[in-house]
């Protein structure tokens, strides 16, 4: 099966997670790896334009959850951001082979409603906790962007020179600069108060969950030492179900996905054309390669996808 065109709506909040080469503790929670990562996520999301809300990594995984202001600058950061971290990282730990398991980020749109974008933020914060390895989010040293003060801190980085050379173009230092997503209906207080009670919940059943099975936390120092080679014991889950967007209300969700149907039918049509010697042929609303490379217009955009309204017809 082709793989879908992909569609990145301007001022779209998408989360973004990857998974490291057969499931590696590559993604530990050391300094230097930290460093890098930190790093490199703020010298890329200033230079593609990105707003970041917060990331963290988990040992086998990392998590981001990102604004793009523009609509068609997520898929350059990806393309920039794994290839530079794989690279740090690669060095820093004497390797050559893949860093990152195939098949590409796993990008998820997030409908920007309290409930869709408070969720997403709040697992990506206080997935370590969800995994056992720590009590409290803010314990975690490679969670990027406190919950209680998205917006309000700066976390400067400096140039892990045990990678990047003194003489070359990239800055001594970057700032990383977390900030509170744009919710509908939500000031940023009451995104704010919402964020903190929805991860003091995951703290909780977390604990409760712990407290029946027997099983403490692994705790930081014991993450940092782990080998960046060891394997969760847990069995990964395969050919499950790779859903594009997050939105609870069901009638919207469905609206939205008709919506997407639509739309690839017109871009296989458009390409069809491309591909048959017509260059002014105009794609639909969205789709990013071929007008990104190739110059080709794409539809203005129209009313935005989720003020279709969630109670009337198709």
């Amino acid at each position: 099966m082709a793989t879908p065109p992909v569609f990145y709506p301007p001022g779209a909040i998408i989360m973004s997670s990857r998974r490291t080469s057969e499931r590696r503790a590559f993604l530990k929670p050391t300094n230097d790896v930290i460093q890098a990562y930190s790093y490199c996520l703020g010298y890329l999301v200033e230079k593609h334009g990105l707003l970041l809300h917060g990331a963290n990594l988990v040992m086998t995984h990392d998590h981001k959850l990102v604004t793009d202001p523009h609509g068609d600058r997520l898929p350059h950061f990806n393309r920039d951001f794994n290839s530079l971290v794989a690279r740090c990282l690669n060095c820093h730990y004497g390797r050559w082979e893949h860093f990152w398991a195939p098949g590409g980020p796993g990008d998820l749109e997030v409908a920007p409603f309290p409930e869709d974008v408070i969720d997403k933020l709040a697992y990506v914060l206080t997935n370590p906790v969800k995994d056992g390895l720590i009590e409290r989010t803010t314990k975690w040293p490679a969670l990027i962007g406190h919950p209680a003060f998205l917006g309000r801190q700066e976390i400067r980085v400096r140039r892990p020179d045990w990678f990047f050379s003194p003489d070359g173009e990239m800055p001594d230092w970057v700032t990383l600069r977390p900030v509170l997503p744009r919710v509908r209906g939500l000031n940023e207080e009451e995104v704010r108060r919402l964020l903190l009670e929805r991860c003091g919940q995951v703290e909780s059943d977390a604990a409760r969950r712990r407290e029946v099975a027997g099983r403490p936390v692994l705790g930081v120092k014991r993450a940092k030492r782990r080998s960046h080679l060891a394997i969760p014991s847990t069995k990964a889950t395969r050919r499950n179900l790779k859903p594009t967007v997050a939105c609870k209300n069901g009638r919207l969700r469905a609206l939205y996905l008709e919506y997407r149907k639509a739309r690839d039918a017109r871009h296989r049509e458009a390409l069809a054309e491309f591909r048959a010697g017509r260059r002014d042929v105009q794609f639909p609303v969205g789709i990013w390669l071929l007008p990104v490379l190739n110059g080709c217009e794409r539809a203005p955009w129209g009313a935005p996808v989720w003020d279709m309204d969630p109670v009337a017809p198709p």
